[in-house]
């Protein structure tokens, strides 16, 4: 089939209409549609008169979101399933208060005036293996996954007549033209608004489930989706009852399937609004119930383990490692609606056949300033890509942020400057997520909120910086908690201070348990926190709890390391039975718990002067520590001996997290100069 050109002035795009099969005069026996080019400039009245009320110049996303909620919800916070507060700026958290989204003003929920937009998303599954399908009376090959999900979406497609004659569905293979890599390029800058003014996006999920219970899975989903609202702690004891068995078991297998692996998902699931539902064979349910669903189980594991037998246990735990990316994501205390970087990490995992896409998959999430920077471009090679992408990050936001994405595990595909991420590269654990997350709960600024000044230089490959060097690298403790062979290569001796930089015994504990905790420790309850500064020296009783394990792990192989001039092992109380019960107390269980992935994810270290931190596992005594102007962490840098460095990464070290350093600018105990990364 030959595509016509678009008129990217209208801001054009293709949509099918589907034809139903009981109508259509065609002897094929194939499914049967027909393409249609519609502007998304074309709103309809209501939906124009919406956009002038408040100045509304957010993006589509958020746009698309107050106009679900005051046409579907009727701007009742009550109904809504979800928390309008995560999306809303101060700006116009009170939008709902507005009069004139009551008055009726606003009876239709339709964005254009040409008729309802859906996306469909799905997996693309395996280009070689095909089916026909009629595309404006033409035969045209598409994946056997495409024709599936096209095949079992009709039934629902045509039951509501009325509103399938307005009905336009938008499904990527069909309405770009692959083969144009210009139209490619021009249409994805356009996902952003396609995925959030569509009526709905419809996720295919595959086939219905091999273990049957579908009916069992979609009631449960209902009773998920009908009691999680804005105060979503309630109804947990209704959803763990003994017969909802082989229900969980439904949604396990669901959130197992191939399709969460996808990349584009990301971008089409976070976009769309909370109508969006999803789908497997002819079975229909709502979206959002089951991300809640999965959210749920993830926060309440143990509890939903003690109702059901012990082979669930693996059926929880498969499914969730499946979803993780999207659990990480939802799990958030502040869903990163506006920041693209726990996006990025969560397609790390994620597949995709073109590894630009790492980028170009995920435009429609990015900030406005940030995505005018970037122009599509799949005749350029990935590392100019991804470069590129880091250079319009720094220069819309002043932060250096994107700079410490590196993966400490490496393996990417790519040969990128230090300060470029390497999005292809591993994330297994979400340890950079879950670090980024730590960061923003403590409130780290230790350049004082200052922001960074892009300048181009002669080298692409360099990012010049403004900061000072503040410390080094004296001591490193074990680089993995679980393995003690490298334990003779730790440098366990003091090189430091002319005057301990913590008050005492006691502050350096208190440091020690500050940099475990990535500052969560700080803000614990007093006794919580004095439960934290007693912990004993497990001496291998640890090995009964996990939580224990780590910990014990880290005390054995680092027990000779010298930490203000006594070994480390001294600062924890000797074991007594009191111990026992320690987890009995729920902050102390909470902050043990964030203290395990530090300790397996980064190594402890002492600096020269006596301070204490984490730094990636990749960190060298001499690994230099600095603050730089537009970065929220310390940054560990190595010198190449040319007068740049190479940024080793990220790294919490308590003392420097809240802006201390840069009082030494002022009374010139650091001079701020010209740092070259390279």
């Amino acid at each position: 089939m030959e595509y016509q050109p678009l008129d990217t002035s209208r801001n054009e795009i293709r949509v099918l209409v589907l034809q139903d099969p009981s109508e259509t005069s065609s002897k094929s026996g194939l499914i049967e549609c027909t393409i249609e080019h519609v502007s998304l400039y074309e709103y309809s009245d209501q939906y124009r008169t919406f956009l002038q009320l408040d100045g509304f110049d957010k993006s589509f996303r958020f746009q698309s979101k107050i106009w679900e909620f005051i046409t579907t919800y009727k701007a009742d916070v009550e109904k809504y399933p979800g928390d309008p507060s995560k999306f809303l700026d101060s700006g116009t958290k009170n939008f709902s208060h507005n009069p004139v989204y009551r008055d009726g003003s606003f009876t239709s929920a339709t964005v254009y005036s040409w008729g309802r937009l859906y996306a469909l998303s799905y997996e693309w599954g395996d280009p070689t293996v095909t089916a026909n399908i009629m595309v404006s009376g033409h035969r045209m090959a598409v994946t056997k996954n495409l024709h599936d999900a096209l095949q079992d979406l009709l039934p629902r497609w045509h039951r509501d007549t009325e509103e399938t004659a307005s009905a336009r569905l938008w499904v990527d293979a069909l309405c770009i033209n692959q083969q144009d890599v210009q139209e490619r390029n021009t249409q994805l800058q356009l996902m952003e608004q396609i995925y959030s003014t569509a009526t709905s996006v419809l996720t295919r999920l595959g086939p219905r489930l091999e273990l049957g219970h579908d009916d069992e899975t979609c009631e449960l989903l209902m009773e998920v989706h009908s009691l999680y609202t804005v105060s979503a702690a309630k109804g947990l004891t209704a959803l763990k009852k003994p017969e909802y068995k082989d229900a969980w078991a439904g949604v396990c297998e669901l959130a197992k399937r191939s399709y969460w692996r996808r990349l584009w998902i990301i971008q089409e699931i976070f976009l769309a609004n909370t109508r969006t539902e999803f789908y497997f064979g002819d079975q229909f349910s709502n979206l959002s119930a089951l991300l809640i669903a999965m959210v749920l189980l993830q926060s309440n594991l143990a509890e939903f383990e003690s109702v059901y037998p012990p082979e669930m246990e693996d059926v929880f735990e498969s499914a969730l490692k499946n979803i993780q990316p999207f659990i990480v994501i939802l799990s958030s205390n502040d869903p990163p609606y506006y920041d693209i970087l726990p996006y990025l990490n969560a397609g790390r995992q994620a597949k995709q056949s073109d590894i630009r896409d790492k980028i170009y998959g995920l435009l429609g999430l990015m900030d406005s300033q940030i995505r005018a920077h970037i122009t599509p471009d799949y005749l350029q090679s990935a590392d100019l890509a991804y470069r590129n992408f880091a250079i319009a990050f720094i220069k819309s936001t002043g932060k250096l942020s994107v700079v410490y994405q590196t993966s400490f595990k490496g393996g990417g595909a790519l040969q990128l400057p230090s300060w470029v991420p390497d999005w292809t590269s591993s994330d297994d654990g979400g340890e950079i997520f879950y670090s980024e997350m730590y960061y923003k709960a403590a409130g780290a600024s230790a350049s004082g909120g200052s922001s960074h000044k892009f300048a181009e230089v002669e080298n692409p490959d360099h990012l010049l910086c403004r900061g000072f060097k503040v410390d080094s690298i004296a001591s490193l403790a074990c680089s993995e908690v679980f393995n003690h062979d490298d334990h003779d290569t730790v440098d366990t001796r003091t090189r430091g201070a002319d005057k301990p930089v913590y008050n005492g015994r006691n502050g350096v504990k208190e440091a020690m348990w500050d940099v475990f905790s990535y500052g969560i420790s700080k803000k614990a309850q007093p006794e919580a926190l004095a439960y934290l500064l007693d912990m004993p020296y497990f001496d291998g009783r640890g090995k009964a709890k996990l939580i224990f394990d780590r910990l014990d792990q880290f005390q054995q192989c680092n027990q000779d390391l010298v930490v203000d001039g006594e070994r480390l092992s001294t600062y924890f109380s000797q074991w007594s039975d009191r111990f026992e019960n320690i987890l009995d107390d729920p902050a102390v269980f909470q902050i043990l718990s964030l203290c395990m992935l530090p300790l397996l994810a980064r190594r402890f270290i002492v600096t020269r002067t006596g301070f204490v931190g984490m730094a990636p596992l990749l960190a060298k005594t001499g690994d230099e520590v600095f603050i730089l102007k537009g970065s929220n962490v310390p940054l560990l840098l190595r010198p190449n001996g040319d007068n740049t460095y190479r940024l080793v990464g990220d790294c919490y070290i308590s003392g420097f997290m809240d802006g201390e350093a840069m009082n030494g600018l002022e009374t010139g105990e650091y001079q701020e100069a010209d740092i070259i990364l390279s």
